[in-house]
Order: structure tokens, then C-alpha cells, then sequence
């Protein structure tokens, strides 16, 4: 079907209470992609979107583009759907698929905040210590391993705070004090100085 504006706004609402379908626009084809339209009910609503549909490795890729209705209120009419239409036909035509595309995107972001991460932090610290052959990469790794139970892994290096540091120190030390029964208090502190010794010796190697 050839969409047109009132046409899209006059589709009748899906039967089933979860029910949707589609329709696809007659200007599409196998190698540039279709602009889609999706009827569905929603939450007691008939939802009507915006779809990219296009062909990757034999398989029917579907992305959202928008809502159908007023742009005053965050949404989109045919006019703009197909200007997104005819932009991601391009890039599907010298194969650049828009999913693919953002999908790499997001990996490279995950790797790049993990490289930062105070987890990765630690691992390098640690991977050089090793490196050298000290004897102190295991206890060190170990009290690591502990502080990230409570610095997040996946925060990055840069917002670790002083907070942060005090709050892994006073778990050190309740953990000392949890494990060592009658042990005196002059260990648990220790246990706690050693702690804020390593994560200072693994911030100053991260910032050499």
C-alpha cells in the first residue's frame, strides 16, 4: 500500500487486546528497505509506530523510528518518517546496516568505559606486579578483589573518591573483626592500612 497521512491515521486497532500487525509502505524494496507502519495495543492504547525494515544476511531487520502524530508532543509525521526513511535506505544500499551500526557503537563505548574502569584498574596493577615477580601480587589482588565489593568494578577510575577509599577501609575492617574472633583491634586497623596502601599504590601506576 502507498501510505499517505490519513490513510496511516484511520488504521483500525489490532482485535486481540495484545494484538498488532504491519503494513508496508509501496516504495520499499528488498535492497533499500522498507518504511513500515506498526499498529499495536498497548497498556488499553492502540499504539501506531514508525518502522525501518530492511534485509541483513538474509534475515528482516525491523528499528523503531517514532510515533505516529504531532510533533508538538515528541512524536512523527509520514513526512519526517520517510526523510528518516530515505537516509537509512542509503546507508543499507552500500551496506551499512543502521542496527549493526549501533550495536558496534555501544560495544566500542562498553570497551572504552572499561578500560577506565577501577576494575581494570586493578587487574593492570596487579598484571604488573606479577610481571615483576613480587610476592606481595597475590595479597595484593586479594584485598583488590575485596575492595571492589565495594568501590563498583565498572565505575570509572577517575570518580573514584576519598569516600570510596574510607568506605572499602571500614570493610576491611569489619571483616577483619569478623573473621578473626578474639583478634585485637591493632590487626583489624592494619588489615584497613593495608587496604588503603594497595588502592593508593594502584592510583599512583595508573597515573604514571
Amino acid at each position: 500500500m502507498q501510505f499517505t497521512q490519513k490513510g496511516l491515521e484511520s488504521l483500525k486497532a489490532p482485535s486481540s487486546p495484545d494484538g498488532e500487525y504491519m503494513r508496508l509502505d509501496g516504495r520499499g524494496s528488498s535492497s533499500a528497505g522498507w518504511l513500515a507502519s506498526r499498529v499495536r495495543n498497548s497498556k488499553g492504547s492502540t499504539r501506531k509506530q514508525f518502522m525501518f525494515v530492511y534485509m541483513q544476511d538474509g534475515k528482516r531487520r525491523k528499528m523503531m523510528l517514532g510515533e505516529l502524530g504531532d510533533p508538538r508532543y515528541g512524536r512523527m509525521t509520514l513526512a519526517k518518517a520517510r526523510d528518516r526513511y530515505e537516509n537509512l535506505s542509503g546507508e543499507v544500499m552500500v551496506g551499512k546496516y543502521p542496527l549493526a551500526e549501533r550495536e558496534a557503537r555501544k560495544r566500542e563505548t562498553a570497551e572504552k568505559q572499561a578500560q577506565g574502569s577501577f576494575a581494570a584498574l586493578c587487574t593492570a596493577y596487579v598484571d604488573s606486579l606479577k610481571a615483576k615477580g613480587a610476592a606481595s601480587a597475590g595479597e595484593v589482588e586479594r584485598n583488590l578483589t575485596i575492595a571492589q565489593e565495594t568501590i563498583p568494578g565498572k565505575l570509572p577510575a577517575s570518580e573514584v573518591t576519598v569516600d570510596h577509599v574510607c568506605d572499602a577501609m571500614r570493610a576491611a575492617l569489619r571483616g577483619r573483626r569478623k573473621n578473626s574472633g578474639a583478634k585485637r583491634g591493632s590487626e583489624s586497623r592494619e588489615q584497613a592500612n593495608r587496604m588503603r596502601s594497595y588502592l593508593l599504590a594502584a592510583f599512583t601506576y595508573g597515573l604514571a
